[in-house]
């Protein structure tokens, strides 16, 4: 007669759980930390690099917007030829893996002054503009600069006198 228990007297039926539930608890708890830990603490860093990237790269723009200013303010160029200059300087900007993100400028209203892709939308109000979610983007946009604005009241040291 065969025997059900091993040698040591553990049942054979309960040996294969001994084994299966710590090797899935395992899995399990492997899992999670790669999925819950990992994966988000990833994905917070790509994401902070690339807003400093874009603060970068917007830090480069004012910059440049702020060398044309100053050239109409010392009378080297109009007003008018330095913000055709400063558009048109923006305009061929590019960044990105791709070459495919870029700088737009809307005023205040908001109305589009310039964006590369969609020329359409130049001289128009851009208030209703919607992305495929329904999330419109230049009015937030305006609303961050108002705030912006708000905190920072401070005169602008940049102004032609």
């Amino acid at each position: 007669m065969v025997s059900d228990t091993h040698h040591n007297s553990i049942p054979i039926r309960t040996l294969p759980l001994r084994i299966i539930i710590p090797v899935a608890l395992t899995l399990i708890l492997f899992m999670l930390t790669i999925f819950l830990l990992i994966i988000p603490l990833l994905e917070k860093n790509m994401m902070d690099g690339k807003r400093e990237t874009i603060m970068h790269l917007t830090e480069t723009a004012w910059s440049t917007l702020a060398q044309y200013h100053d050239q109409a303010c010392q009378g080297l160029i109009t007003q008018e030829a330095a913000r055709k200059m400063a558009i048109g300087h923006l305009a061929q900007l590019r960044y990105g893996s791709d070459l495919k993100d870029y700088f737009w400028i809307n005023d205040m209203a908001p109305v589009m002054i310039m964006h590369p892709y969609r020329p359409d939308l130049v001289g128009k109000d851009i208030a209703g503009f919607e992305d495929p979610a329904g999330k419109r983007l230049f009015v937030d946009v305006v609303n961050m600069v108002k705030e912006n604005l708000a905190q920072n009241s401070r005169d602008c040291s940049h102004r032609c006198h």
